[in-house]
């Protein structure tokens, strides 16, 4: 059985910090390849790992942040990169789980002072 299958079964649980780190990079990784999900959330995250939200959320809070702050810190960094790489605000509202440029450019202006439009490409 691989490291993660054993991290993740549901009879172990990981209870060190290096164990609760793996877990966090595990969500991470599930996270960054279902950014354009709208309904990626912290249940759906645990259950595909295997775990239940609340040993999710301890791993999160033992790395200082939270799922929903995790989240949001990615599609806005992923949201940039690819404004920077000339992509559309509508194209990147749908690559990171915005329902539209609108709400999109809502959340970028609150996180980056700026709207997504005056991102220049690089």
């Amino acid at each position: 059985m691989s490291k993660l299958a054993r991290l993740c079964s549901l009879e172990m649980r990981p209870t060190t910090r290096t164990q609760r780190a793996e877990l966090v990079r595990a969500a991470r990784r599930f996270v960054d390849r279902h950014l354009g999900d709208r309904d990626l959330c912290l249940a759906l995250v645990a259950h595909e790992l295997h775990v239940s939200t609340r040993h999710l959320q301890r791993a999160y809070a033992s790395e200082g942040t939270g799922f929903k702050a995790d989240l949001l810190d990615r599609r806005m960094s992923r949201a940039r990169d690819l404004l920077e790489r000339g992509d559309s605000a509508r194209r990147v509202a749908a690559n990171v789980g915005y329902g539209s440029g609108a709400a999109l450019a809502k959340a970028f202006r609150r996180r980056f002072g700026v709207v997504p439009h005056m991102v220049h490409p690089e």
